[in-house]
């Protein structure tokens, strides 16, 4: 998967000054930020933006789809941004599993593997 990361699907996140910005503001609608969009439609066309969306209250008002950039002014926010491989979204699951595997394989013993 690391080899072939530039082929995997991103998430881009986006950050106001250090903390990870789940929400904003956009002309006093309060939006979700959306930078996982692998389950939608079309996901290769998208792969390089990030979702604005309002729901509840403002529902329908806001529904950007924004090319992602290093730095990027939304609403009433200057926010910087991080993008990262599903890889390495779930690296630290990958190791856990990764772990349990050579646990195994030491005590000589097998996997059942349920879904």
């Amino acid at each position: 998967m690391q080899t072939n990361s530039n082929d995997l699907p991103l998430v881009h996140t986006l950050y106001d000054r250090k903390e990870e910005a789940y929400f904003i503001n956009v002309n006093g609608v309060r939006c979700v930020v959306e930078g996982d969009l692998w389950l939608e439609k079309e996901y290769s066309n998208k792969r390089e933006y990030i979702r604005i969306k309002s729901y509840n209250e403002g529902y329908g008002k806001v529904d950007w789809l924004l090319p992602i950039a290093e730095e990027m002014r939304i609403g009433e926010g200057v926010y910087t941004s991080k993008s990262i491989t599903k890889a390495q979204q779930f690296e630290e699951d990958f190791k856990k599993c990764y772990d349990f595997l050579d646990r195994a394989i030491e005590v000589n013993k097998g996997i059942l593997w349920e879904y």
